[in-house]
């Protein structure tokens, strides 16, 4: 997977590292948005994460990648952010 310029200052802006987003794109919920696939963390992404890697490591990470998502187009990350308030529903 390739990643922007865009994407990699974005990830370093905002605190996120690699192995976050390959979490998110491996464990998150995708969603489709104008032609791009949205990854983003819920709940049950979260709970996948914490048995993934054990409840102590999962703990400290969780509270930084909740919220994050990751926005792909064909096989190109675009950008990398956190969510601040609701997505709009049917993103089709």
């Amino acid at each position: 997977m390739n990643t922007s310029a865009h994407a990699i200052q974005r990830m370093g802006q905002r605190g996120v590292n690699q192995f976050m987003v390959d979490l998110v794109m491996e464990f998150g919920c995708c969603e489709y948005h104008k032609g791009c696939e949205i990854y983003l963390m819920t709940k049950s992404s979260c709970r996948k994460v914490n048995d993934y890697l054990g409840h102590q490591f999962a703990k400290q990470l969780l509270s930084k990648i909740i919220g994050v998502y990751v926005v792909i187009s064909g096989d190109t990350i675009l950008t990398v952010a956190r969510k601040n308030k609701h997505f709009k529903n049917n993103r089709k």
